[in-house]
């Protein structure tokens, strides 16, 4: 309840606190001409069935089933609020008060009406700008489908090319088939062929299931750790667990081997499609992991106590050989071909899908998915070793 000049005024637009109050033009009255005796409050209501000056109050209180204005014209703007104990004053309005609260209903009128149209522009622009969003949206599906085609058709000229090659090869073995020798070898049929032989997956890496301070590479092939985190609502690419990330595809069956070329930490190996991946993660095969890891020390990720490994047998070249239906992952110097570690009886559900996993806590140096893994792919289970000099490839790997 006081006047303020221009420069102390401005705190009002400022302040949060004082931003809730009401500011009214200042009048050339004294203060209990503008305030209700009986509530010591601002007279901001007008009644025109008693033709007073009101407070809030007194319209719930005393005047509910009169006619009440929320503005008080400018030739009422005096203290009519009856005192504590004085009856309630009726009469008539003047008619200067009627003129100007009809020019206030016109103006209040008028000022909706423009509202109305400003909103209905605001709406046909939202509306305009919608219409423009969804044309692009629709012209960058069609162009994605456009380049699946292409990519489609790609594939499946390699596809042809790729069955024309294994007819061929297939001519050949019977060919021979039919002129017996003395150093000939019994054919082996093809599904005991692929049981035996491991076959080189292409291995991807699955950015929905990337931490988010892991930074994949545009191949999806690398990854790294990096200092800021990137923005995502993926609940398994949250700061709350260990950097991972797993491959796009998982195996249901076969054999498989792949190669990485790893830095000075890491943890490699596979998990199972059940694993918990979100929280406080434990790799170890009762948690459906089953990998090595390289960081103070060189160890197999066995359940506790870990296996320790010897720090010269730790690769440069890591290679990964899964055998989904013996159940075992055997790891292996790419380059040397000398055998490091085997996982045996894995535990998972029947069908379940296994994927290769990654972690890394090196923010200088990547670990790098090779795209074309050595050919020559040894096979380690348990204390035997049993060496493949030639693996079954194809020119697109495993698809």
């Amino acid at each position: 309840m006081a006047s303020y000049c221009e420069t102390h005024v401005r705190q009002h637009y400022t302040v949060p606190v004082l931003q809730t109050h009401r500011l009214v033009e200042a009048v050339p009255l004294h203060l209990e001409q503008v305030i209700c005796l009986r509530h010591s409050r601002a007279l901001e209501m007008f009644c025109r069935t008693d033709g007073v000056s009101v407070c809030s109050l007194c319209a719930v209180l005393e005047h509910r089933h009169h006619n009440v204005l929320v503005d008080i014209p400018k030739q009422t703007k005096t203290s009519n609020c009856p005192r504590p104990g004085a009856p309630m004053a009726r009469g008539r309005q003047t008619p200067t008060v009627d003129a100007e609260m009809e020019n206030r209903e016109l103006r209040m009128k008028n000022k909706l009406q423009q509202e109305v149209i400003l909103q209905h522009r605001k709406v046909e622009a939202h509306q305009k700008s919608r219409e423009v969003k969804r044309d692009k949206r629709h012209k960058e599906e069609i162009q994605q489908i456009a380049q699946s085609i292409s990519g489609l058709e790609t594939c499946n000229a390699k596809l042809k090319r790729h069955n024309k090659s294994l007819m061929k090869k297939l001519a050949k073995l019977n060919k021979s088939s039919h002129q017996p020798s003395s150093d000939h070898h019994p054919i082996v049929p093809v599904a005991n062929h692929c049981k035996r032989h491991p076959l080189p997956a292409r291995v991807v890496l699955d950015l929905a299931t990337a931490h988010r301070r892991l930074m994949l590479s545009e191949d999806k092939r690398s990854v790294k750790l990096a200092w800021c985190p990137r923005t995502s609502s993926n609940r398994q690419q949250g700061l709350d667990g260990r950097p991972f990330v797993l491959g796009m595809r998982g195996f249901s069956s076969g054999r498989r081997f792949w190669q990485v070329g790893v830095n000075n930490r890491w943890i490699i190996g596979v998990a199972r499609a059940s694993a918990q991946r979100t929280g406080n993660v434990t790799f170890y095969p009762s948690h459906g992991y089953w990998c090595l890891s390289r960081s103070m020390q060189f160890s197999a990720l066995t359940t506790p106590p870990l296996k320790c490994l010897p720090e010269s047998s730790v690769p440069r070249e890591l290679g990964v050989c899964l055998d989904v239906d013996e159940r075992w992952v055997s790891f292996y110097n790419a380059q040397s071909k000398a055998h490091i570690y085997t996982f045996t009886n894995m535990e998972f559900g029947d069908g379940e899908e296994i994927y290769p996993f990654f972690s890394t806590h090196d923010e200088e140096q990547e670990i790098k998915i090779r795209k074309q893994p050595m050919p020559h792919c040894p096979v380690f289970v348990s204390d035997q070793i049993t060496v493949l000099t030639e693996a079954v490839t194809s020119p697109d790997y495993d698809e």
